[in-house]
């Protein structure tokens, strides 16, 4: 269980690909929204389940502005090198593979001023 909450403010990095921000955002909740994503991301499932991309989805449709979006981004990149076995690869495609579309380019060396 442990092992659980500090991936999930790495999940949380994932969601820094998708079109989000958050003003009065809740890290705290979009953290909870992508931890079922942490299986993909981190233990190589062959897919997001279900759980993931609807957290994804969710996290995507809280995000009003640019503001919002570095918000998101800084929430889940503080803690993204504390999560073992965190694959980039895997983040970058998981709004894709979610069907979620982003404006803004996802990878290992993340600017959250953009």
């Amino acid at each position: 269980m442990a092992r659980l909450a500090i991936p999930a403010a790495a999940v949380a990095a994932l969601l820094v690909i998708l079109p989000v921000a958050i003003s009065a955002f809740d890290c705290g909740s979009a953290i909870q929204q992508l931890v079922p994503c942490l299986p993909y991301v981190t233990d190589g499932s062959d897919s997001p389940s279900t759980n993931c991309c609807n957290g994804i989805k969710t996290v995507a449709n809280m995000v009003k502005d640019r503001g919002d979006r570095q918000t998101l981004c800084e929430c889940l990149v503080k803690d993204k090198d504390k999560i073992p076995n965190l694959d980039m690869r895997r983040i970058q495609g998981l709004p894709a593979n979610c069907g979620v579309q982003v404006d803004f380019p996802i990878g290992p060396n993340i600017n959250c001023s953009t």
